[in-house]
């Protein structure tokens, strides 16, 4: 993991908002169903990316556009309310300051 990335864990059914106020994507790995419209409600409130996984032969439920990983693909949420972000060279998303205030690194 790049060092200049911070990951923190937080749950999108309750969100700790000031977690979110810097960041740049809201990544979510094998994300179930029942849990998309949530967490891109609140990628879109907070301005951020939205990415996800799924739990395998399941389908997104919010639109998005799709890309082929190895063991996977990766969602990205096609609605969002702010500024685009940079891909990086190793496909990952980037945009600003990465450093979290507050909440639980994962």
């Amino acid at each position: 993991m790049p060092d200049d990335i911070a990951f923190v864990r937080d749950d999108v059914t309750d969100p700790v908002l000031d977690i979110y106020a810097d960041a740049d994507a809201i990544y979510a790995r094998n994300l179930p169903p029942e849990l998309h419209r949530q967490a891109h409600d609140l990628a879109r409130e907070v301005d951020a990316a939205f990415l996800f996984t799924t739990l395998g032969g399941e389908f997104p439920t919010v639109p998005t556009t799709t890309e082929t990983l190895p063991g996977g693909t990766l969602f990205r949420a096609i609605e969002r309310g702010g500024a685009e972000h940079d891909r990086t060279e190793d496909g990952g998303v980037t945009s600003g300051d990465t450093r979290r205030r507050r909440g639980e690194r994962a």
